[in-house]
């Protein structure tokens, strides 16, 4: 009856959640059931038995039994709740140390990520500098191609300028070249009248031989007048002649300046056109420099786009991981303080089984201290009885 009364006391005590209590809380309900206990028929049985006269040993013997049999299956009992707890604190302690090392796991990831955020980041950095040294590349070919273009113009304007003096020097040229051609062609027939004036008049004079040889020394007066005044006439005309030989003369001359200045007009055109050829072949080889420049860039755009693209869909797939290891780190955090919480509750039932244990045994000991032991002699003799 007495372990029956101790295990239901145990169980009683047993049911009750420490994790509600505080430690003072938990020392009286331990102190209150250690009374109700001491208060049972059991304990009141012991005790009036420990009261009561020795009068037999064999009574007194089998109380002790029955008390030490209830205290060593209380002790099994709390022992195995020892372990059990123990076992379970093992199994927490271990479950920790795996979400801890979880953790570590999980935070050394988070490290590595960030360290390829970084690096992601610079890439995009590198990738922004490309553009700006691509913009500038492009507006320095735009302002060559300009400068280019400009220069090209003006070439084809001086060309177009020379070509037009040309034009003008040629019909000048061509206007003397008319007007010396109609001088010497009212030269020429000014001469031609001349001399059908003297052929007529030397056919007059044949003519009139006959009828003027009577009126011959008359006439050859006249004849010498006429002569004279041909032959001044004639004198007249070769000065004339010789003023326009020699305006012929001059004009030839400044026929041959003109053509001289024309060849070296047209070696200037020639030249400009030489310079005009090399400046486009130099610009047409810059033109397919920059092209090809501008192609390189292009192509190393493209490929840095791609890059760009892969990077981000690699970027936005590494936020994902870490926003999912960040809710696993936040959930193994959670379970880290359920755990830390139950491993606290489980510590504090196991101290306080402990010092109920610790009651229990300090209670047994003291009521087998307060027992007074029998006479020597009579205790012997029933000693003796008992065996025999």
């Amino acid at each position: 009856m007495s372990c029956r009364g101790s295990n239901s006391s145990f169980s009683s005590s047993s049911d009750v959640n420490f994790d509600d209590l505080d430690d003072q809380q938990v020392f009286g309900y331990l102190e209150d059931d250690d009374e109700s206990r001491l208060s049972s028929p059991g304990s009141r049985s012991r005790r009036d038995a420990a009261t009561a006269p020795t009068g037999s040993i064999y009574y007194r013997g089998g109380l002790w039994k029955h008390e030490i049999a209830a205290l060593t299956k209380v002790k099994l009992e709390l022992e195995s709740g020892n372990d059990r707890l123990t076992k379970e604190l093992n199994d927490e302690k271990l479950q920790r140390e795996f979400v801890e090392t979880k953790h570590r796991t999980l935070k050394a990831e988070h490290t590595r990520t960030c360290e390829e955020l970084n690096i992601l980041l610079q890439e995009k950095e590198r990738f922004e500098h490309a553009q700006v040294e691509i913009q500038e590349l492009q507006s320095k070919m735009a302002e060559s191609h300009h400068k280019y273009e400009l220069q090209r113009h003006q070439l084809e304007e001086q060309v177009n300028k020379l070509l037009l003096d040309r034009k003008d020097q040629v019909a000048e040229w061509e206007r003397e070249r008319q007007l010396s051609s109609r001088q010497n062609e009212k030269e020429k027939t000014k001469l031609l009248r001349f001399v059908q004036e003297v052929r007529s008049l030397h056919r007059l004079l044949q003519l009139s031989v006959v009828e003027t040889r009577e009126l011959f020394n008359s006439e050859v007066k006249k004849t010498k007048d006429a002569l004279e005044n041909i032959q001044q006439q004639a004198s007249d005309f070769a000065v004339h002649q010789s003023d326009r030989d020699m305006a012929l003369m001059s004009r030839k001359g400044r026929i041959l300046q003109l053509e001289t200045h024309l060849k070296n007009d047209r070696q200037t055109i020639n030249q400009l056109e030489a310079t005009l050829a090399k400046s486009t072949r130099s610009l047409e080889k810059k033109h397919e420099a920059l092209k090809l420049k501008y192609q390189e860039q292009k192509e190393h755009l493209e490929i840095t786009l791609a890059v760009r693209l892969g990077l981000t869909t690699d970027l936005q797939a590494k936020r994902k991981q870490v926003a999912e290891l960040e809710r696993e780190v936040t959930r193994l955090n959670l379970a880290k303080g359920k755990t830390d919480v139950k491993l606290k509750h489980s510590q504090q039932q196991i101290i306080a089984m402990q010092k109920v244990h610790a009651r229990e045994l300090e209670k047994l000991a003291g009521n087998k201290s307060q027992q007074a032991p029998p006479p020597d002699l009579p205790q012997d003799e029933n000693v003796r009885s008992v065996a025999l």
